[in-house]
């Protein structure tokens, strides 16, 4: 590699014998068609540099994709998508609205819906949030604890769409809906099947058991599943 005149060595750039992504692919390309003659090799060579170069020119498309995605819906979560172990932190919910103003008044309206002492006792079992409700399935209308939401997310989606209050993103239908239903009234709409619950302390298997019967004899109360155009906005939760 060619140094600099008072620096470590520079890049090593093709002309220093190194070879690019697209030139190694032909040459492998063509070693391996070469037992079919030169005309092999060529196919060969064509093939392998043509696969690299859409390979690459594919992975910077989908790359490019994303980041003007995220850019475009105010996507301002540093670091990214949040995993569980972060859950516990945070103070923030993500709510998807036509300006700022509107978003405000509905983290405040879901924040309302998330205190309610029925939406905080589990839908399921007998575990009953501290604060507030922490998940919820915005189909079936109906908040539950976190081990039972785990439980709705084997069910599927066509069964329970499950999202977490502060780390999943809200649109106003989203908390429209749930402010009509909640899980008093979801008990009344859905019977005797909706009042079921168990103990907290049930076993994995018991409570599994138990979830799987339940929704087999529950179907998601009317009305469109919730959509919506707009922005993303981080409204705090934290007392102003």
């Amino acid at each position: 590699a060619k140094r600099n005149a008072d620096g470590p060595p520079a890049t090593p750039t093709p002309e220093d014998g190194d070879l690019s992504a697209s030139e190694r692919g032909a040459l492998l390309g063509g070693l391996l068609l070469a037992p079919a003659g030169i005309g092999g090799f060529l196919l060969g060579c064509s093939i392998g540099g043509g696969s690299v170069m859409l390979y690459d020119k594919v992975t910077k498309g989908v790359q490019k994709a994303l980041t003007d995605y995220k850019q475009s819906n105010n996507y301002l979560a540093e670091g990214g998508f949040r995993s569980f172990e972060e859950l516990a932190q945070l103070n923030e919910v993500t709510v998807k609205a036509a300006s700022e103003e509107e978003a405000l008044e509905y983290k405040e309206r879901l924040q309302a819906v998330l205190e309610m002492p029925q939406n905080r006792r589990c839908f399921d079992c007998t575990a009953v949030a501290e604060d507030a409700a922490e998940w919820a399935s915005i189909n079936l209308g109906v908040f539950v604890c976190p081990r039972c939401a785990g439980m709705h997310r084997a069910l599927g989606t066509h069964k329970s769409r499950i999202k977490s209050s502060m780390a999943d993103v809200w649109t106003i239908e989203m908390i429209q809906r749930m402010e009509s239903l909640g899980n008093e009234k979801a008990r009344e709409l859905y019977g005797a099947a909706g009042a079921s619950r168990v103990s907290k302390e049930s076993s994995e298997d018991v409570l599994e058991a138990h979830i799987r019967e339940k929704y087999m004899k529950i179907k998601p109360a009317p009305g469109p599943l919730p959509s919506a155009s707009g922005k993303l906005y981080r409204c705090s939760t934290d007392a102003s």
